[in-house]
């Protein structure tokens, strides 16, 4: 996948070169990252429990919902990571056709899940390995999918912004009440803590057969997630 390109000197002296929009370039390991889209602005962003875990192109807020986390193998495949839940960025079920889209799923070393980041006039194009020729784009309403590789379309090229150490806590929801639903009573309990406490759930929670647990910060909802029976 090169443009050929072929350029003349005063002698008509043709010199063949040749340019690689489709290299796999390494731009460093195990970093983190906002993913903007240079034609449209919006970031690459896991909205959990959205459609089907797609992925979605959406207005920069600065959560953990829209940081990723690059690691490199030894063949400068990546692996891009959603911070807020620790699942990697995929074609869903492996597809390579035009308008597949991209979602999030469980590590498991696929080449769905294996990624290369390319040279594109205005940026990167972020190629899944199992459809390579493919790119990423982003549309107008903020679906991503994969399309043919077109070097000097925007929506196509990608801005990766790596982030400072210091930077990504931002990133993070400082989190100050967590509710707790026993599911065999229905009873709930409320714990409320300052930023850096730490929650240990055992021994009270350890007979019963289950309960949801829902974080807050300032009375607003975060996120909520069942646990199932503790057995120790």
């Amino acid at each position: 996948y090169c443009n050929d390109i072929y350029a003349y000197d005063s002698l008509n002296q043709g010199t063949y070169v040749s340019v690689g929009y489709n290299r796999k370039l390494n731009i460093g390991d195990d970093f983190y990252a906002i993913v903007k889209n240079i034609g449209y602005k919006t970031v690459l962003t896991n909205l959990t429990g959205n459609d089907n875990y797609y992925i979605t192109g959406e207005s920069s807020v600065q959560n953990a919902e829209q940081l990723w986390r690059f690691q490199i193998n030894s063949n400068n495949e990546y692996t891009i990571k959603s911070v807020i839940d620790g699942q990697a960025m995929e074609i869903y079920g492996g597809a390579s056709a035009d308008g597949s889209r991209p979602n999030v799923l469980t590590f498991n070393n696929t080449d769905a899940q294996k990624w290369y980041i390319s040279n594109n006039i205005s940026g990167y194009n972020i190629v899944p390995k199992c459809a390579v020729g493919k790119t990423l784009q982003t549309h107008a309403n903020g679906t991503i999918d994969i399309y043919s590789i077109e070097s000097n379309k925007d929506s196509q090229a990608f801005e990766i912004s790596i982030l400072k150490n210091s930077e990504i806590s931002s990133f993070y929801p400082q989190i100050n009440e967590v509710k707790f639903y026993n599911t065999n009573s229905y009873t709930n309990t409320s714990t409320q803590f300052s930023e850096g406490d730490t929650i240990y759930m055992r021994n009270s929670f350890k007979n019963i057969p289950g309960f949801d647990m829902s974080i807050y910060k300032d009375n607003q909802l975060i996120s909520s997630q069942h646990i199932n029976k503790l057995n120790e």
